[in-house]
Formats: C-alpha cells, structure tokens, sequence
C-alpha cells in the first residue's frame, strides 16, 4: 500500500510540476540506465532538480540522485 501511495504522489508532483513550469522533455537518443551520467542546470533555482527530474522517463526517476555544490548552498543567509 505504501508503494502505491508513492507512485501515486511522484505522479501528482510530476503533473503539478509540469502545469506550473510548462516542462517538456524529448529525446533524440536512446538513454542506458547502465551508464552513469551528469545532468545539470545553468541557473541558480532550487525548482532545478525537480524539473530536470520530472523531464526523465519513469525508469530513469528511479535511479536519478540530486547533487549540489557546497558553494551554492552555503553562500548566503538565504539559501
């Protein structure tokens, strides 16, 4: 059941997160999940790793892991 409730959450935050921010992925080649990768985003937003996720397909979410820099989080007060 709890599995369940999961899956079922990921994939309201993926809706909501591709309404708000308009997120559309398609891809041109075909990925291996074998293969170790780096995604990044050029900007400074902490809604970054969300859309990147939410822009994969469902078995590449599974084994996606969020990294940030120490420099970024540590830079100010704010963040």
């Amino acid at each position: 059941m709890r599995f369940f409730l999961v899956e079922i959450s990921r994939a309201v935050f993926i809706f909501i997160l591709r309404l708000l921010t308009a997120c559309r992925s398609r891809w041109t080649v075909q990925l291996d999940p074998s293969k170790q990768k780096i995604y990044f985003a050029n900007h400074g937003s902490n809604l970054d790793f969300p859309v990147i996720w939410a822009a994969f397909p469902h078995q590449f979410r599974k084994v996606l892991q969020p990294v940030a820099a120490r420099d970024y989080w540590n830079a100010d007060a704010i963040r």
